[in-house]
């Protein structure tokens, strides 16, 4: 945020979902992410949309919030928070859609150590003994997910070598 063009002493707020509130009370328009210095770009909504500007005109707020047309930028630092500033902004689309997805594939994964493997009902002292048997049950994981690999392929080969054949 550039202090030149805020009231000194302006403090940014944000809702659940890490997104900045600009002082009239709106949710902050994302306008991506810098590489460069790790750090996600927001600015004024009302600047940052036709829409906005439509509805509401000129900013009521410009003369507390940011004198420039381009309006307010804030930048938040994922680093800094990891959980809050997510890359791609809490709540959006391609948020829940990656989350769903990992969160699934993860679930999937800890169901089958823990329900198929038997590691709830196992009786287990020593943090080596529980390293042991996870990493067993993630090693026939993979080897099962081969043999699944191995079979379709065998099937289809001898589908087609069927069809060759005929």
């Amino acid at each position: 945020m550039n202090h030149k063009n805020t009231p000194a002493g302006d403090v940014v707020k944000f809702n659940g979902n890490g997104i900045p509130i600009c002082p009239l009370g709106l949710a902050m328009s994302h306008w991506g992410y810098n590489k460069d210095r790790c750090r996600i770009k927001w600015r004024c909504p009302i600047s940052a949309s036709k829409k906005m500007k439509e509805k509401f005109g000129e900013c009521p707020v410009r003369d507390v919030c940011s004198r420039p047309s381009y309006g307010r930028v804030v930048y938040t630092y994922p680093e800094s928070n990891p959980r809050l500033f997510t890359t791609p902004p809490r709540g959006s689309s391609s948020w829940k859609e990656i989350y769903t997805t990992g969160r699934s594939s993860a679930e999937r994964g800890i169901k089958r150590i823990l329900v198929d493997y038997q590691l709830e009902r196992a009786r287990v002292r020593s943090r080596r003994r529980w390293y042991r048997r996870i990493l067993l049950a993630a090693v026939n994981i993979h080897l099962d997910a081969w043999l699944d690999y191995i079979r379709l392929n065998i099937v289809g080969y001898l589908t087609s070598w069927a069809e060759e054949a005929a």
